[in-house]
């Protein structure tokens, strides 16, 4: 389902709109052009989904660094199909539209969501209305306006809230409608509580189109593998997750060769709050099983052991036609300090890190990144470096397969 973002005055970019579909998305220009600013966008707007717009500023290098030069608010608008709902006893396609801005507000100008609004309305039906429609301004924190519309119980149908209505068969629409009026009163005292939260994150689960759209950008990451990290030998960790430069790959490795999945599906380091169904937030650590659906969702809900047992195979497979006469790769442990690394095997040899190509160290890394799931939207940037020809072939072909099984989107960027 497409995917349309619209960005204004970010970093370099006074004005922007990116159209992502599920598969692969290449952007193609040269240095300067904006790329690596529109995955910035990206990150941008998933720290604000998880941590909050006053975070996100910080890890995006602060006001100086993220505010385009003259202006002093950031805009983003996100588009998606909402599928059909009914209304007024009909179904009608319909279109979620999530808008922000952000500035510095308050004594200390930290960074403040000034102005939200989320919509849920009927598109091409030459009906104009909106089933929901949730607006807040904030920019007097003194005096933080609200306004929230929701068409009538008579008009909307059960389908508004299939997110709640699949878990709880039992409730009727109207008790449902009931449910969702006081939620939104939460909703309410909690934008008002933490001016630098977004309220989408808050009431994205009484919709399941709403938390495809929300877990789209929560499971958001970027790699960029350098090989030399790759290379290093790690501490032994209680945890398995290769970090975005290719560091701690071995440990990955080691996990599945070892079956130790529950390492992999239960990482340590989650930095997001996820948010309750009253506008809360909790730490992650202590919901590990509703993080571990939610990672897997979109290989259903069974497919989710599957997809990590046959990890290692695939990527040994991927190695092995990569490059000859490498069979499989495993991990080792430094006599001396304890700590793990990667090495190559053949059929009678083995190979160690320093002994394998720069390009080899990134084709592992990339396979453990696509066949060990932890993204719905993947950004790579610039994955011609240190790639020979044909492993790039490849990694189009593997990627658009595993875009067709599971709805990825792929992003990649490029000069040519």
């Amino acid at each position: 389902m497409k995917l349309r973002l619209q960005i204004r005055n970010f970093k370099s970019i006074e004005s922007a709109e990116l159209c992502l579909n599920p598969g692969l998305n290449i952007l193609v220009g040269p240095n300067g052009a904006g790329k690596t600013c529109l995955l910035s966008a990206l990150k941008f707007v998933r720290d604000v989904f998880r941590l909050g717009a006053a975070q996100a500023l910080a890890r995006s290098g602060g006001t100086r660094h993220v505010y385009n030069r003259g202006h002093s608010e950031i805009r983003f608008s996100i588009w998606q199909d909402y599928g059909e709902r009914t209304y007024r006893r009909r179904k009608y396609p319909c279109q979620v539209l999530w808008e922000v801005a952000i500035a510095q507000r308050g004594p200390e100008k930290i960074a403040t969501i000034v102005e939200e609004n989320l919509k849920i309305g009927l598109s091409g039906t030459g009906i104009c209305r909106d089933l929901l429609d949730i607006a807040v301004n904030r920019r007097n924190l003194r005096r933080i306006k609200t306004r929230i519309n929701v068409c009538s119980p008579q008009e909307v149908g059960r389908d508004l809230f299939s997110g709640w209505a699949s878990e709880e068969r039992s409730r009727n629409k109207t008790q449902l409608y009931e449910r969702f009026v006081s939620y939104l009163s939460r909703v309410r005292k909690s934008i008002r509580e933490n001016p630098d939260r977004s309220l989408f994150p808050m009431v994205a689960s009484f919709d399941e189109m709403l938390s495809r759209l929300l877990y789209r950008f929560l499971f958001l990451n970027e790699y960029n593998i350098l090989p030399e990290i790759a290379r290093a030998s790690t501490e032994q960790l209680p945890y398995a997750q290769m970090r975005p430069d290719g560091g701690s790959v071995s440990e990955v490795i080691q996990a599945l060769a070892n079956r130790h999945y529950h390492k992999i599906e239960d990482p340590a380091n989650i930095e997001t709050e996820w948010p309750d169904e009253y506008g809360l937030f909790y730490l992650p650590h202590t919901h590990r099983r509703w993080y571990r659906y939610r990672r897997y969702e979109p290989y259903g809900r069974k497919p989710g052991r599957y997809v990590i047992e046959n990890a290692l195979s695939n990527i040994n497979a991927e190695v092995a036609a990569a490059v000859s006469p490498i069979t499989s790769v495993g991990v080792e442990i430094d006599p001396t300090n304890g700590r793990r690394f990667v090495v190559f095997r053949t059929d009678t040899e083995t190979f160690y890190p320093q002994e394998v190509s720069d390009g080899t160290m990134k084709w592992l890394c990339i396979l453990v990144s696509i066949f060990v799931p932890y993204s719905r939207v993947y950004l790579l940037e610039e994955p011609e470096n240190f790639l020979h020809p044909w492993m790039q072939q490849r990694l189009v072909g593997i990627m658009r397969d595993q875009s067709r099984q599971n709805a990825m989107i792929y992003v990649l960027t490029s000069h040519r």
